[in-house]
């Protein structure tokens, strides 16, 4: 399963955002602001049960978009992309969804038994 670090959902937030271009690197500056808000938005998304990984270790291929769109919404206003505005809130809604779906993973459950009186 292929994992990603924290500093590749950063750059993909800032790409989302339309600041970093496919192989720019952010500068000192974009980086801070962008790993403090993923920070911040992984331990919120945590403590209300939509990620299911340690967030201080690698990031599941299968959260990275969601938690890109997420985040990326959330930077809109430092990077002043506000004419992304609709874009940006469209893809959080879809990244939302998508931890939704993560979130309640498969029932493999066992059939109940039905008690007849």
């Amino acid at each position: 399963m292929a994992t990603y670090t924290r500093a590749q959902l950063r750059d993909a937030v800032l790409r989302e955002l339309g600041v970093l271009d496919a192989q720019e690197v952010p500068s000192a500056e974009e980086a801070e602001l962008a790993d403090d808000r993923c920070q911040q938005e992984l331990e919120y998304l945590f403590d209300q049960g939509f990620i299911q990984f340690d967030i201080n270790g690698p990031i599941e291929a299968k959260y990275l978009l969601p938690l890109a769109w997420i985040i990326a919404y959330n930077l809109m206003l430092p990077y002043g992309v506000l004419s992304r505005a609709n874009e940006l809130l469209a893809n959080h809604g879809h990244g939302m969804k998508r931890l939704s779906r993560l979130k309640e993973g498969d029932y493999w459950g066992e059939p109940a038994q039905t008690e007849y009186y």
